[in-house]
């Protein structure tokens, strides 16, 4: 079955998402890609804990992103290897590890995009069984099972499950609103400041400081005919 707003979020990128910053949450800018080219969006897998759990990489659903938080500070808990190994037959897409990974040069080539905090070449203790699928804390900020995650080399951000709605709805205008901004700052001799339509779309941001990305579809409406 297709995931709609999978489907539909494939439009945005990190940073516009990050720019709904009322509804998303972005990870800290050390969770990192090791592919500058990767571009990734999924529901997350949550792994909990320090090491490598054995039950949380045989689980892997189809279509998931791997989201290992609570990892060990100094050991690897994943690499391009276990990608291969463990993920690629299960239908896994990229991995997000709050912690370390191992083999910096082979999860860069692989196929399947890794975001990590660090390398080192010391992995982690291997358990049979660890907590998966609950909430936890990755990057920052919370992901709970099934919440949307978007990555890219800007980094990652969650679309949490309980806004998906929301932005699903709103999206289509705050693109076509974004858009419009963007051709009319982009015609030759354009100053944003002095320019009444965009002026009026600034000032809503300088009002609207955490939910202006709401504000483009109602403004487009009003200028699109008059421009």
């Amino acid at each position: 079955m297709k995931d709609k707003s999978i489907e539909k979020f494939t439009q945005l990128n990190a940073f516009l998402a990050a720019y709904m910053r009322d509804v998303t949450y972005t990870m800290r800018p050390d969770i990192q890609t090791f592919n500058p080219k990767a571009k990734v969006i999924g529901r997350a897998f949550t792994v909990k804990g320090p090491d490598i759990y054995l039950n949380a990489m045989e689980s892997i659903p189809r279509g998931s992103i791997y989201v290992h938080a609570h990892a060990s500070e100094d050991c690897a808990v994943w690499s391009g290897l276990y990608a291969e190994l463990y993920g690629k037959p299960r239908g896994l897409i990229a991995a997000v590890i709050d912690g370390g990974i191992h083999g910096r040069q082979a999860t860069a080539e692989c196929e399947m995009p890794t975001f990590a905090r660090f390398v080192s070449p010391l992995p982690a203790i291997n358990r049979e069984k660890g907590i998966i699928q609950a909430p936890v804390i990755c990057g920052g900020v919370t992901v709970n099972p099934g919440d949307i995650l978007l990555g890219d080399a800007d980094g990652v951000v969650v679309i949490p499950r309980r806004n998906e709605q929301e932005i699903y709805d709103q999206l289509d205008g705050f693109l076509n609103g974004l858009a419009l901004f963007v051709k009319i700052a982009q015609q030759p001799g354009t100053v944003v400041s002095q320019h009444e339509a965009l002026g009026e779309m600034m000032r809503l941001k300088y009002e609207h400081p955490y939910d202006y990305w709401r504000c483009y579809e109602p403004w487009a409406a009003k200028w699109r005919k008059k421009i």
